[in-house]
């Protein structure tokens, strides 16, 4: 099977659940660096932690659709308000969401991610309610003429 992420480094103090879903039947190897993908993903699960409140949720699911990987970290936390959405994938970027339990947030996790998802030609965009929570995505393609 197609192991994507190992959820273990990230069983924190905070009782959090995770749901992973994967679609049966997704291409065993997708033209992109493994590592690349997991430092996303990693990324976006950990900053799903920080600002998740203690005993929620959170949900991974990996989807292909068409020609396209699909990957979404969806949290049950405290959201971002609509107007900072845009300056989320900006280096050094705070928004007025704070970690619910005093985590170190350096603002660069984002821009990384999306830096990485734009060299294999993807992209990472967020839905965001404030009070119920965020889901970032990101695809990636599965074509194998990718050239790197």
């Amino acid at each position: 099977g197609a192991g994507y992420v190992t959820l273990a480094s990230h069983s924190d103090p905070k009782e959090i659940a995770f749901r992973l879903t994967m679609e049966p039947g997704l291409p065993e190897a997708a033209p992109m660096d493994a590592g690349g993908v997991r430092r996303v993903l990693d990324n976006l699960i950990s900053n799903a932690v920080k600002y998740s409140v203690r005993g929620t949720q959170i949900e991974i699911n990996v989807k292909q659709d068409q020609d396209r990987l699909v990957f979404s970290v969806s949290d049950q936390g405290q959201g971002i308000p609509e107007s900072e959405l845009p300056k989320l994938f900006n280096e050094f970027s705070k928004t007025s969401v704070r970690p619910t339990e005093g985590e170190q947030s350096t603002g660069l996790g984002l821009a990384i991610a999306k830096k990485i998802v734009e060299q294999h030609h993807g992209e990472i965009s967020v839905k965001s309610e404030v009070g119920r929570g965020s889901t970032f995505s990101f695809w990636l393609p599965l074509k194998n003429s990718i050239s790197h």
